[in-house]
């Protein structure tokens, strides 16, 4: 399994890409086992200087929690759309310039649990390119504010 990220707009498109040729089952993002899955690193350079940002989701108190998935077809791709400025995405570390580039990239990672057992889940980590977003950068959360 592989990831890839594009940016559309006020959002970040997370592309996963199944190369094998067996359908991989990915947790969807709306429940606890997905919600903390995918978390975005941001790099923006001034002169000499390169600073770091961390984006992840935030801790939410679960009502109904179903362990739902999609599968990622063997040789295809899923694409899910996030947006990072909807209120639901913890900053650590101070947010880069909207008129500056920077790069991004997207860390996914699943714990093994008895649930992703039982439901063959996709575990692991696996780490998007580096990708150049050139400004405005209005994905990144300080642009709704």
């Amino acid at each position: 399994m592989k990831i890839e990220l594009s940016f559309s707009g006020s959002q970040i498109k997370l592309i996963f890409v199944n190369p094998s040729t067996s359908d991989v089952r990915i947790w969807e993002l709306k429940n606890s086992w997905g919600w903390f899955a995918p978390r975005f690193e941001i790099q923006q350079t001034s002169g000499d200087t390169t600073s770091a940002t961390i984006v992840h989701t935030e801790n939410v108190v679960w009502t109904r929690d179903v362990p739902s998935f999609v599968k990622v077809p063997a040789q295809g791709k899923y694409e899910v759309s996030v947006d990072l400025g909807d209120g639901q995405w913890d900053v650590v570390g101070q947010l880069p310039a909207l008129n500056q580039p920077v790069r991004v990239r997207v860390r996914y990672n699943v714990e093994t649990t008895p649930e992703s057992s039982e439901h063959k889940v996709f575990t692991g980590t696996i780490e998007s390119p580096w990708v150049r977003s050139e400004p405005p950068n209005t994905w990144l959360p300080a642009a709704h504010k």
